[in-house]
């Protein structure tokens, strides 16, 4: 069960026509519609996933003149990113401090126990995520980061969440060799 704003379906309905001309009500079913019986509230608690209610739009002037219409209201899983760990690698012999990382390696962290019906990507800041623009590729060379992943319904993209993930290079070791270290063997050390 959750609640719905059908002011937005209302909106929608009456399209570029002037609210000011038109009533707007929602009703459960067709002949309430037609009848204008049963008006609901419009805020709405839905009663089971994918209702169908029915809209009815009404001349303010004259009430028997009247379009309505049906609509669903879906209920789509809200997708949740659990905490990420770091995306860590290892620099290369160049210690440039730039690695190559592949993003889609860390796709079943992002996704959890969840089903794989959903999309990831990611992303450079969060409003780059939030508003799902300017989408890295998979593959990516990046120094020591932060990015956003979004994860989002395939059915709406309005579904959707966002986490931040640090990339991390690490330096590479790099073993300056001491000379050699000569010892007699026996020899007794004082």
């Amino acid at each position: 069960v959750e609640s719905f704003d059908l002011g937005l379906a209302g909106l929608q309905a009456l399209g570029s026509q002037d609210p000011i001309l038109f009533d707007v009500s929602y009703h459960t079913n067709m002949n309430d519609a037609v009848t204008n019986s049963n008006p609901l509230s419009t805020f709405y608690d839905n009663i089971s996933a994918n209702e169908i209610l029915w809209v009815r739009i009404e001349n303010t002037d004259n009430t028997s003149c009247f379009s309505i219409d049906s609509f669903t209201l879906r209920l789509i899983q809200q997708p949740v990113i659990t905490s990420l760990s770091n995306f860590e690698l290892c620099d290369d012999e160049s210690n440039d401090g730039i690695e190559s990382f592949d993003l889609s390696s860390i796709n079943m962290q992002v996704l959890g126990n969840q089903p794989s019906t959903f999309n990831i990507s990611y992303h450079d800041n969060m409003m780059e995520a939030e508003q799902n623009i300017n989408a890295l590729p998979n593959n990516i060379d990046s120094g020591t980061t932060m990015i956003w992943v979004r994860l989002e319904t395939n059915q709406q993209q309005v579904c959707y969440t966002i986490e931040p993930i640090q990339i991390t290079v690490f330096p590479h070791p790099a073993v300056e060799l001491p000379e050699d270290i000569t010892k007699c063997i026996d020899d007794v050390v004082t």
